[in-house]
């Protein structure tokens, strides 16, 4: 009996061996698809930091793998946790951009190639930022830089639904990447796991992973069979968290804002809504929106007046000594007298007016306004022939100039700068945007009645093109200067002249603004909820 039954535990005993070995089997084996998942094949030279631990305990491997997330910072060349992208051979080396961008397989994971987009879309920019310092020398705190950190992962972590190892980023940082890189967001909830963005060559896509979240899926556009991608010149985007506000329609970061300690206010203007909201926030009697809303009746869509609230509440954005300048627009399509050239011209004859009985102010801003058009003619008040093509001492000119008028309202100039020797009250500057917005929308149907029955006072000036009634908009901007000065006094400025020279000022400084940038033809502004959202994106 002793010898069957020895048998039959002996039996017993190696049955159940061999399931322990082939459970140990099945560890290591899973453990190894793990680690067959971050090679080469698929995650091109960033498999260079995936290894294998051995743990005796469990009797397995655990598969460790690096993979970059993806965000926006401040230019930091010194950081030994990040990498700034640039373009430059050696961040292209850090981040382990792949030599060779064609993949036969089709096995590579698509944020080898977001990467290598992302370097291509700086690029220009860095050329122009770095043209004067050294990209590894200096820090550059107000900007928002493409940055690589690079996150260390463990297989044993990974859901069952995803099968290669995934990059992450934010809602905020992506958004704001692929609009610089030329994509347009057509459909964008990442709350409900919907973006869908496409332009410049690239797609995005996205889907939600159960255990994850949103998961974006980015493809280059080749043109036919040459694997060249047939991506368009990108922008020289200004990259600073002011610029970055205006891709979702924020105005914001103004110090000519700011009151005491306080951080300068934002101000929404990327849909209709938003922007009636910002008027009244400013005008709370509402005579801004309702003469938005008459001129909406007559067209819509035109928010003409009212889009001055740009160049006037924007801050200068154009990064110093270079020609990146170009800023998405907040609002809208339509530009505004600030920035159409018949409307300067009027401008300088009713200045010129004005100076007969005018202040030292209002006749400095007569001899600047000479001064670019005798040094840089149509580039200043004419049609230019080529708006990336400007001179760089046009907009240190500009620059030089709009920093001149930020004095006037910060009350930082001489008292005989001022009309009646009374230094301007910085925070008045917002009344008198105000006091603008109010009255300038008017002169859309006052400038068109002009025209339409023969009795405009400009007809004899050469538009270069332009349309004429724009120059008769802006004679009635000059005509409301009795209205500027009533709401100013309620708002507790009563020096009549001050108002009326704080006005031309105004008026001069959005035009210096609009010629120092140039504006990106975006689309619809991304919606504004997502502004600084941290929620997370994973790039598979």
């Amino acid at each position: 009996m002793s010898d069957p039954t020895a048998i039959i535990a002996l039996i017993v005993s190696m049955v159940a061996l061999v399931i322990a070995l082939a459970q140990l089997l099945a560890q290591v084996i899973g453990t190894v698809e793990g680690y067959r998942r971050c090679q080469a094949a698929v995650m091109g030279a960033w498999a260079r930091k995936t290894h294998r631990v051995w743990h005796w305990r469990q009797c397995r491997y655990e598969t460790l793998f690096t993979t970059p997330e993806i965000v926006l910072t401040p230019y930091d060349p010194s950081s030994s946790e990040s990498v700034a992208m640039t373009g430059y051979e050696d961040s292209r080396k850090q981040t382990f951009e792949i030599e060779d961008k064609i993949d036969p397989s089709h096995q590579l994971v698509c944020w080898v190639y977001l990467l290598s987009a992302l370097h291509e879309s700086i690029a220009p920019i860095a050329r122009e930022v770095f043209a004067i310092i050294p990209h590894q020398n200096q820090r550059l705190d107000n900007t928002t830089w493409p940055t690589i950190h690079f996150r260390q992962r463990s297989w044993d972590f990974m859901p069952p639904d995803v099968v290669r190892p995934y990059a992450t980023t934010r809602v905020n940082d992506i958004a704001i990447l692929a609009r610089r890189a030329g994509v347009t967001w057509k459909d964008f909830r990442p709350a409900e796991g919907i973006m869908e963005g496409q332009g410049g060559g690239h797609v995005f896509s996205a889907t939600t992973v159960r255990g994850i979240g949103v998961m974006l899926n980015y493809t280059r556009i080749s043109d036919g069979d040459n694997g060249h991608s047939s991506r368009l010149p990108g922008h020289l985007c200004v990259c600073t968290p002011e610029a970055d506000m205006m891709w979702f329609g924020i105005l914001g970061g103004n110090p000519m804002l700011a009151r005491q300690d306080k951080l300068p206010p934002r101000y929404q203007v990327g849909t209709l809504d938003e922007l009636y909201g910002t008027l009244w926030e400013i005008d709370p009697e509402g005579i801004a929106v309702k003469h938005c809303n008459e001129t909406q009746r007559r067209q819509a869509g035109l928010l003409h007046g009212v889009c001055d609230i740009v160049p006037m509440l924007a801050p200068w954005l154009r990064q110093p000594g270079s020609m990146v300048n170009e800023y998405p627009r907040p609002l809208g399509g339509t530009k505004g007298l600030t920035w159409h050239c018949t409307a300067y011209k009027v401008f300088y004859e009713e200045l010129k007016n004005y100076n007969r009985d005018g202040t030292w102010q209002t006749r400095q801003i007569a001899i600047y306004y000479e001064q670019l058009h005798q040094g840089y003619g149509q580039e200043w008040d004419g049609v230019s022939k080529g708006l990336t093509s400007r001179r760089m001492d046009f907009y240190d000119t500009l620059e030089k100039m709009y920093k001149e008028t930020t004095d006037y309202f910060t009350g930082a100039l001489p008292a005989y700068c001022y009309a009646t020797d009374t230094k301007w009250q910085q925070s008045h500057y917002i009344d008198l945007v105000s006091a603008h917005l109010r009255e300038a929308p008017r002169s859309f149907a006052d400038g068109e009645r002009e025209v339409r029955e023969g009795r405009g006072i400009y007809d004899y000036l050469n538009t270069d093109g332009d349309r004429y009634w724009r120059g008769e908009a802006m004679y009635y901007y000059w005509c409301y200067m009795p209205d500027y000065v009533r709401y100013m006094g309620q708002r507790g400025c009563k020096n009549a002249q001050l108002v009326e020279e704080a006005w031309i000022t105004l008026v001069f400084r959005a035009f210096l603004w609009q010629r120092a940038h140039i504006p990106i033809e975006n689309d619809q502004p991304i919606p504004s909820q997502y502004y600084g959202s941290r929620l997370p994106i994973f790039i598979s």
